[in-house]
């Protein structure tokens, strides 16, 4: 959606870093806004059925 021009998100830079890179987005600093920290969950899958998917988490 940023990308396209329809908004401001907060997005992790391990996600954006190529399009920052890129110069198809920018960062913003906002004085009056406050990161929110936010929690992450990784699966970690075994066995060979779920091999191929725990790649993609």
């Amino acid at each position: 959606m940023c990308v396209e021009g329809l908004g401001i998100a907060q997005l992790s830079y391990w996600d954006i870093r190529e399009e920052i890179a890129a110069g198809h987005l920018v960062e913003l600093h906002l004085d009056d806004v406050t990161a929110v920290n936010v929690d992450v969950w990784a699966l970690l899958l075994q066995g060979s059925k779920h091999q191929r998917e725990s790649m993609y988490l």
